[in-house]
């Protein structure tokens, strides 16, 4: 289109609900399962925003046999009188996208519905919804319908959140009731990948029980009529809530290592670890802030194992990608636990400067961290992260303050606690100590047959060594950040370089070859940290890992570190190459979010690819370019080239030693056109790990 027929006739403006219509993903994330199953939460947060109120204690959810699903509280019920324009409260609050009582503070001290939109976008993508109130004696019913296509919705046209039967009120059954019931049908136009929107009964489970346990008192009761699901009907009231929440965690978590028998793989001092027994019941703290209208609460204690499992809420919305409140408590909890193991009477540290980092600490943690606050600052509708500043310093000062309280009041349960977090640093002491001696052992020439010199200091070492072992070469110190947390501390070791290291190949071609190689830091704390020698000495059996995997960043640098270390590797390490314990990662380029779920794309290539393709048409603007691994979550750095089960990565083998040789030479010498045709053209199949 030229700029001449570019004029105001080509412009449209999407007024009243239509813009949810047109683009449902901004308002509820994405179209998918996840998609529909949030129209719930928004109800369901609705209820529970008035039980925090002090307005009822109990909410039913019925799945009907239609596929509807109605939510019923017992709260102060939606108000039914006209607003300013003449209209009734209640049909603005589902017409309207910002119309609620949750804009104040005079209706809702806290909610988890601060957008105020939940009801009409509820509204907007169904293909009917009903709602009653009952209230100050009356009863009312109001209902809606919505049948405009996406196409149609961004022209313009069509039923958007229309109202199908006005608000009818007449004398309630009993003057004392009050509540309000939303019923709705998720509009399959709007969810064309799940036409049939089934309900995920474990699912609403799931969530229907947490909402429970971060209420403590409120009732909440799942019904489910559909006739394939055997009239389901559960009850869910925890009156301990949070500790609840945790203590089941690791009930579960403990059962599930009893049927699995013990771990092979772990040393005998894990074992041992995972058979001790820690107290049932978890630390529960709790505090407010009165000056910006907050409170806080957490339960957490340590596993028998690594993970570190953090549950975060605000507002009793799950916060899935942590924020402020999460910071809070992870900014003074090593600290603290530091200045109690200090004290001569506990005398769990020594007096020789070591002290308890964050990953002990972290080690086996499990925290229920949940929040309330006046004015939640989410990002995005789906609420995935809290970003209220104030509470981060909410959290900070009296999680500091309640946990020492406790510690000091429950001397043996903290000590035990504290023990598995030094035992930890012991673990971590011991590996930088058998570093440290080696160091003091002579430096050997890496031109010539050597075996093990001193491991690397920046090694973040796996707890198992021998062929289930892993160690990943990872580019850069911002990189092994995510990839601590990435990776599973029991098999997987760490080792960070930086940049583009050595060229092995112009290095044994200089005259200067011994001394280039010698003095190089990185070249001789990979040999060591392999732990099999070098050259004619090299013995794969004797290997410290069964994989040796590398981790570069997906761009054209990423490329040429990589190719880098394989030089290396064959040049002074051919036999760890011959024996197949090569391995390099493939990490996503790209990645976007599709109404099937997420998808990472390796390359331009894929990315290309596609966007020609159904599931990527119009999804040009929704891609987004990772700059480097350190620009990744933990959880995508995982699942794209860490875990062994969704991980991508290539086997590097050599079936012709003389043809390796000449590619190697070519490759690392000045034959640029070859360089680009054997990196950029040639293609190796992936081994999904």
């Amino acid at each position: 289109m030229s700029e001449s027929t570019y004029t105001a006739k080509d412009m449209t403006e999407l007024v009243g609900l239509t813009p949810v219509r047109a683009r449902p993903g901004m308002y509820i994330g994405g179209t998918d399962k996840r998609g529909y199953h949030h129209l719930l939460w928004e109800v369901v947060d609705n209820s529970v925003d008035e039980f925090m109120g002090g307005y009822g204690d109990s909410i039913t959810v019925t799945l009907n046999e239609d596929n509807s699903i109605s939510v019923e509280d017992h709260g102060r019920g939606i108000p039914m009188d006209n607003t300013s324009d003449g209209t009734p409260a209640v049909q603005k609050t589902a017409t309207s996208l910002h119309m609620g009582g949750k804009f104040g503070h005079n209706a809702y001290a806290v909610s988890g519905g601060l957008h105020g939109v939940g009801l009409s976008v509820v509204n907007a993508l169904s293909s009917w919804m009903t709602i009653k109130v009952v209230r100050d004696g009356q009863e009312g019913t109001i209902s809606f319908r919505s049948s405009a296509t996406i196409e149609e919705a961004v022209l313009g046209k069509g039923e958007v959140g229309v109202v199908s039967s006005p608000l009818q009120i007449k004398k309630a059954r009993r003057k004392s009731d009050h509540g309000t019931t939303v019923t709705f049908l998720p509009d399959p136009e709007m969810f064309q990948s799940y036409k049939s929107c089934e309900w995920d009964v474990k699912l609403i489970q799931k969530r229907l029980r947490q909402s429970a346990f971060l209420n403590a008192g409120l009732t909440i009761r799942l019904i489910d009529n559909r006739p394939a699901y055997d009239n389901l009907d559960v009850t869910y009231c925890y009156e301990n809530g949070i500790s609840d929440f945790m203590a089941e965690v690791r009930r579960e978590r403990l059962d599930a290592d009893s049927s699995r028998g013990d771990d092979e793989d772990a040393s005998e001092e894990q074992q041992e670890s995972t058979k001790s027994s820690y107290p049932d019941t978890p630390i529960f703290l709790s505090g407010d802030d009165p000056d910006i209208g907050g409170s806080w609460e957490a339960a957490f204690c340590w596993f028998p194992d690594s993970a570190y499992r953090v549950y975060s809420f605000a507002n009793s919305v799950e916060t899935s990608d942590g924020g402020t409140h999460v910071q809070g408590y992870e900014s003074v909890l090593t600290g603290l636990l530091n200045r109690y193991a200090a004290q001569d009477h506990i005398g769990l540290i020594d007096a020789d400067g070591w002290r308890l980092e964050a990953s002990d600490v972290r080690s086996g943690l499990g925290i229920v961290i949940s929040v309330k606050v006046r004015d939640p600052q989410f990002e995005g509708q789906t609420k995935g992260k809290l970003n209220n500043a104030e509470t981060k310093a909410m959290v900070r000062e009296g999680f500091s303050r309640q946990l020492w309280s406790w510690m000091e009041e429950h001397p043996a349960e903290a000590r035990t606690f504290v023990e598995k977090c030094v035992l930890e640093m012991q673990v971590r002491r011991k590996a930088h100590e058998a570093a440290e001696a080696a160091r003091n052992e002579k430096e050997s020439s890496a031109t010539k047959p050597q075996k093990n010199g001193p491991l690397p200091p920046k090694l973040r070492d796996s707890r198992i060594h021998g062929e289930k072992a892993e160690m990943f070469i990872v580019e850069g110190d911002s990189a092994m950040g995510t990839a601590k947390s990435a990776s599973d501390p029991l098999y997987q070791a760490l080792l960070p370089i930086r940049g583009k290291g050595l060229n092995v190949e112009k290095a044994l071609a200089s005259r200067d070859a011994e001394r280039l190689m010698a003095n190089n830091k990185e070249l001789q704390g990979i040999i060591a940290a392999v732990g099999a020698g070098s050259m004619e000495l090299f013995d794969h059996t004797q290997m410290r890992y069964g994989k040796i995997i590398l981790l570069t960043d997906a761009d054209d640098d990423g490329r040429h570190i990589e190719l880098l270390l394989m030089t290396m590797f064959y040049r002074v390490m051919p036999g760890l190459i011959e024996n197949g314990h090569l391995w390099v990662a493939r990490p996503p380029l790209f990645s976007v979010a599709t109404r099937k779920g997420r998808v990472y794309l390796r390359d331009e290539d894929e990315r290309d690819e596609f966007l020609s393709s159904p599931e990527g048409r119009g999804l040009e603007d929704s891609i987004m370019r990772f700059k480097g691994l350190g620009e990744m979550n933990h959880d995508q750095l995982s699942q794209t080239a860490m875990h062994p089960h969704t991980r991508s990565i290539v086997q590097i083998s050599i079936e012709d030693a003389s043809v390796a040789d000449e590619t190697f030479t070519r490759l690392m010498g000045r034959d640029t056109e070859y360089k680009r045709a054997l990196v950029f053209d040639h293609e190796i199949g992936d081994d999904e790990d």
